[in-house]
């Protein structure tokens, strides 16, 4: 019997609008590989990864790769071609491989040749579509991004510690802004980041961890710059402050 390895994805963004779900893709693989008298070696899973994003960054797929390569891997079975790929350059990357140890793969709801030139010629097609679609839509997004920037709006939901989002707009948490002033100063008077945490603890009762700590310290929305735009959202620490930190942060790193 054939080994199968079911490679599964979904982006954060198709599982909220569409509920293309791992566990449904995972689900439709189990049941094909059944039907076609296979034995399951292993589940792939890629989540909250787009078809586009860089091949070191899809971990399911390096392990994969890893598996193809140790010879624990006769075929892989996915779901459709956009779970594979929506990449002409990184598919061809991926298959160089797969041919050297003669491992095919093959979709439950889409039907591929690439044993003929026609074949191989719709492939091509079909991924060159996928790419340029993917394309439109980033640069939409880019678009709808760049006007949220002018208006000053987030365009995540994640923020950072100090501050949260009231009518697209960051705004201070009042509670919070004096840790944030604590942590800044601590530098300034000469103590290290895996020392501030501790002090932290004491003084205010919350756990903030030294890597935390960090990254406040690095980031630039607490004097008022997002994205690269001054006076994007107000500030906590005055600019001249928060130079002056990166001053030191560089020269103890």
């Amino acid at each position: 019997m054939k080994k199968a390895a079911l490679y599964i994805r979904v982006s954060t963004e198709e599982q909220a609008k569409h509920g293309f779900s791992l566990a449904e893709q995972q689900h439709d693989l189990e049941q094909y590989a059944r039907a076609h008298h296979y034995t399951v070696v292993g589940v792939y899973a890629d989540e909250g990864n787009t078809a586009r994003k860089a091949l070191s960054r899809r971990k399911g797929l390096q392990r994969l790769l890893d598996d193809v390569r140790a010879d624990k891997v006769d075929i892989i079975l996915l779901k459709c071609l956009d779970r594979w790929f929506r990449n002409v350059r990184d598919y061809y990357k991926v298959q160089d491989v797969l041919d050297q140890y003669g491992v095919n793969w093959e979709c439950t709801q889409e039907d591929y040749n690439t044993t003929t030139t026609n074949g191989r010629l719709m492939l091509n097609l079909k991924l060159s579509i996928a790419q340029n679609e993917s394309d439109q839509t980033s640069d939409r997004i880019k678009y709808v991004n760049e006007g949220k920037h002018r208006r000053k709006e987030e365009t995540t939901s994640k923020h950072p510690f100090g501050y949260e989002l009231k009518d697209k707009h960051l705004v201070v948490v009042e509670k919070e802004r004096p840790i944030v002033e604590f942590i800044f100063e601590q530098i300034l008077a000469g103590y290290a980041t895996h020392s501030i945490f501790r002090k932290i603890l004491d003084k205010f009762g919350i756990s903030i961890d030294a890597r935390r700590v960090w990254r406040i310290l690095r980031n630039p929305t607490y004097k008022g710059v997002r994205y690269g735009i001054p006076n994007y959202c107000p500030a906590i620490i005055p600019p001249e402050q928060f130079d002056r930190v990166q001053t030191i942060l560089s020269r103890n790193q």
